[in-house]
């Protein structure tokens, strides 16, 4: 039988001590220029997708948050005959961000360091236009508002699909604006003490606020809001330009068709829901305070 020996690696004193130590020796590697050169012109973009992601990130955050429900503690009824009672009259304009984004809380919790029982009630009744809203008058007179808001889309829903001439739409605008003195008017002549028409807002909420194209050049909202600011003028009740204070709030940057302030490119969210809470309680507290000096 033919014997092969077995060489054995030769280890010095000093490798035999560290391996018998536990430690295990690696033989240095330096890269090479190459890959140097590699990762130079792979970091920058890796910071780019690293921004990227946490741009992503956040939008995806702030859509979600805008969006969200809060929980609608609706305030309790005061039966304190010197309770004030606020009504928010219109369509969904109204009842959307009162039912999910807590509209009546916000007011009333807002209202409620100039004026210590406030009751805010919720009239808003979803895809009625002007004259459905005026037959509900009586319904809102019941609840013996000292103060009631209106809002909503202005019927424009009517203007918006083309489906009109020039002379229809006209003729709808000047009933339109008859029907609206009618409910301001019996609004007032039942002692409410404060009227305001609200609006209209947004829809097709898009880059600062625009609608799309398809609805026209010339944007039917502004028409419904200046007949809704003239007939206010004229019944000297209070305007609030809460289409302005949208389109001031939609950041410049924005393009996309919904979500910032809306959840449809309509309906208010959350973030829109407070800038209606802030409008309205701008001109209710003017009302409150010129109440309370007299």
């Amino acid at each position: 039988m033919k014997v092969i020996p077995i060489m054995s690696k030769v280890v010095t004193n000093d490798k035999q001590n560290d391996l018998e130590n536990g430690k295990f020796i690696q033989p240095s590697i330096k890269p090479s220029k190459l890959s140097i050169k590699i990762m130079m012109l792979l970091f920058p973009l890796y910071i780019c997708i690293c921004i990227c992601m946490t741009a992503i990130v956040l939008f995806l955050v702030n859509i979600i948050q805008a969006n969200s429900s809060t929980t609608n503690t609706v305030p309790s009824v005061s039966t304190n005959p010197n309770a004030l009672n606020i009504v928010l009259f219109g369509d969904s304009l109204i009842n959307v961000p009162y039912t999910y984004y807590n509209l009546g809380g916000l007011l009333s919790n807002k209202l409620t360091t100039f004026y210590h029982d406030i009751n805010v009630f919720n009239q808003g009744n979803d895809g009625q236009k002007i004259a459905e809203i005026a037959l509900r008058v009586d319904d809102v007179l019941a609840l013996k508002p000292h103060a009631v808001i209106l809002q909503w889309d202005s019927d424009i829903s009517d203007t918006v699909f083309g489906l009109l001439n020039d002379d229809e739409i006209s003729e709808l605008h000047t009933t339109y604006a008859n029907t609206l003195r009618s409910v301001i008017g019996k609004l007032q002549n039942h002692s409410v003490e404060f009227v305001a028409v609200s609006g209209p807002i947004l829809l097709g909420e898009g880059r600062v606020g625009l609608p799309p194209s398809e609805f026209s050049d010339t944007n039917p909202l502004d028409t419904y809001r200046d007949i809704n600011q003239d007939v206010c003028e004229e019944m000297n009740a209070t305007y609030i330009d809460m289409r302005q204070r949208f389109l001031d709030h939609l950041p410049s940057y924005w393009i996309a068709t919904q979500c910032f302030l809306t959840t449809d490119g309509e309906h208010p969210n959350r973030r829109g829901t407070r800038l209606i809470a802030d409008g309205f309680t701008e001109a209710l507290q003017g009302w409150l305070i010129k109440r309370e000096s007299h």
